[in-house]
């Protein structure tokens, strides 16, 4: 089965409007089409299964960056994950924003420091962050 295909398959199972932005984005390459499809990663990066976040947002990615982050997320390859966003974190001068891929990119960052088991750090961040969620993980995991 082709990728995309497979990929339809899933989404078919999503409400009607995740089905109207994806609908959107796959005839036209409007920039709010694209910008639907990306709002879409971000909603099922929260709440369905990592695979099919990771997959929608290799449809979005605009740098070599976010595609080989998002290989090594999919394979499960924490360390060298965490170290690709490192580099593109610093590389990057962009502010992260909601819904770019900066904001993805920390978001990432975080998801492999609690695969990892690396809590003091994440306690650092939440603490520098000002981000109560990822402190309060933190402090209840130390």
């Amino acid at each position: 089965m082709h990728p995309c295909s497979r990929s339809l398959l899933v989404l078919f199972c999503l409400s009607s409007v995740s089905l109207l932005a994806l609908s959107l984005c796959l005839s036209s390459r409007s920039l709010l089409a694209l910008f639907s499809l990306s709002s879409l990663a971000l909603s099922l990066s929260l709440s369905v299964s990592l695979s099919l976040a990771l997959g929608l947002r290799r449809m979005t990615a605009t740098t070599s960056d976010t595609l080989v982050t998002c290989d090594l997320l999919a394979m499960q390859q924490w360390s060298q994950a965490q170290e690709r966003i490192v580099t593109s974190l610093t590389n990057n001068t962009v502010v992260p924003l909601h819904g770019s891929e900066a904001y993805q990119w920390e978001q990432d960052w975080i998801r492999c420091a609690r695969e990892l088991g690396q809590w003091a750090v994440l306690k650092e961040y939440g603490q520098n962050r000002e981000d109560p969620h990822t402190l309060l993980d933190a402090a209840w995991k130390l």
